[in-house]
């Protein structure tokens, strides 16, 4: 995929943007690079101990990624499912230390999706999802989220009224929501149960994955398209700031002008 820029050249005029904006043109790089052949990057993203890496090894039906019931995954880890031409990131739980965090958010820049993954036992989605929604969302991230409520085996009295609640919080968002049960689909690739396969929840994603892979290109150029208006934006605002800056030099400059041809006035009148 050819992006007509040079992103170089861009970021020496870096102080035109916001420090989040300037960021973007690392993701443009990496689109820049990238074609037919690339793979689909999915990050999966969220909390410690939400159920990334167990979602991970149930769905490349192989024990890849560290999952246990303490904190595991310290580090971006990176698995490339060949056959479908995916690549699957679990990053390190969000809230373990400073480290974990920006490791984590560091990895998104590279995402094409991003699983956001949230324990459906902890209840309703918490202040820190929710800002990294509303933000990642709205800007770099746009069409990128999707959302999967873990664990839902574990709550089978109460799945309706919890689900219900993160229904509404996600409201405004427009965001694809995946209730699912690693353990349940596990059981299903043991068993051959449709049953287990059904009440997984694992369903629903295969067409999702599906049509990401097959409009990646698609969604990378509309990415490149969602950046460069990013950027636009900064520089128009960074244009209206210089130009208030600007007009109160000058009208500061009128003002002195004035008071000096006034002084000097009343000066030269008692000199005569």
């Amino acid at each position: 995929m050819r992006v007509n820029m040079n992103i170089k050249a861009i970021r020496q005029h870096k102080a035109l943007f916001s420090s989040e904006s300037v960021v973007l043109l690392d993701r443009l790089t990496t689109l820049k690079a990238q074609n037919q052949q690339s793979p689909l990057n999915v990050i999966v993203f969220g909390k410690y101990n939400h159920g990334k890496s167990s979602f991970l090894n149930a769905w490349l039906r192989e024990d890849i990624f560290k999952a246990e019931d303490v904190r595991c995954t310290v580090k971006v880890q990176s698995h490339h499912d060949i056959k479908n031409n995916v690549v699957w990131t679990d990053t390190p739980g969000l809230d373990a230390d400073k480290h974990d965090d920006a490791q984590a958010k560091d990895a998104i820049k590279s995402a094409d999706v991003v699983l956001l993954v949230h324990d459906i036992i902890s209840g309703e989605l918490d202040k820190k999802e929710l800002d990294f929604i509303r933000h990642y969302s709205q800007h770099e991230g746009k069409g990128k989220l999707r959302i999967l409520l873990t664990k839902i085996d574990q709550v089978e009295a109460e799945l309706k009224t919890i689900q219900a609640s993160i229904d509404q919080q996600l409201a405004a968002f427009n965001l694809p929501l995946f209730a699912i049960s690693s353990t349940r689909y596990q059981k299903y690739l043991k068993q051959d149960s449709t049953l287990f396969l059904t009440n997984s929840g694992f369903k629903p994603l295969f067409p999702m994955l599906r049509t990401a892979t097959k409009d990646k290109l698609k969604m990378r150029k509309t990415e490149i398209k969602t950046i460069c208006g990013i950027l636009i934006n900064d520089l128009t605002n960074a244009h209206k700031k210089y130009t208030t800056k600007k007009q109160n030099i000058e009208s500061t400059l009128t003002t002195e002008k004035q008071h000096f041809n006034r002084a000097k006035q009343h000066v030269l009148n008692l000199l005569h």
